[in-house]
């Protein structure tokens, strides 16, 4: 059975929902972040980096970051409504734009939505908050235009 280590109001939601929606048997250790689980020895025993998601596999490899976990569910259990398999066409137009979501989109999220950590002053916040929402919207209409090209695998 897999394991799934997971937070409320974390990125592990979402791989609990492909796994609820996979119907794929796990057990979910939920870890709350606001009282700092993720940085326990036990925890950083799973994971170095003290994030979550983390999944351990029934054969006992452990996995990190929500894209590659849920990439690993839909080929392993064969949930082609969320990646298309390996053999399809489509499958390198989809991985090209999962890496370009990740690489991409990711970290500019998380300086629109955390400027105050990105700002060397508190007063540069709102600088940095307005330059991640550019970079955002840039970014946005690159992935519109691969959306009209490449189907609802992009979603």
């Amino acid at each position: 059975m897999y394991k799934l280590y997971g937070a409320k109001y974390a990125r592990s939601l979402m791989c609990e929902m492909v796994m609820i929606d996979g119907e794929i048997p796990n057990e979910l250790m939920e870890i709350d972040m606001l009282a700092h689980e993720h940085r326990t020895l036990e925890i950083l025993a799973v994971n170095p980096a003290g994030q979550v998601p983390v999944l351990i596999t029934p054969e006992g490899d452990t996995l990190a970051q929500t894209a590659a976990i849920n990439l690993y569910l839909s080929d392993k259990h064969k949930l082609h409504d969320y990646a298309p398999a390996l053999d399809e066409a489509e499958r390198g137009i989809f991985v090209s734009g999962l890496f370009y979501l990740v690489g991409e989109l990711e970290p500019i999220v998380k300086r629109f939505l955390y400027p105050h950590r990105y700002a060397l002053q508190p007063e540069d916040s709102k600088a940095v908050y307005a330059q991640a929402l550019e970079a955002a919207q840039e970014r946005l209409v690159v992935m519109e235009r691969r959306l009209a090209l490449a189907g609802p695998f992009y979603l």
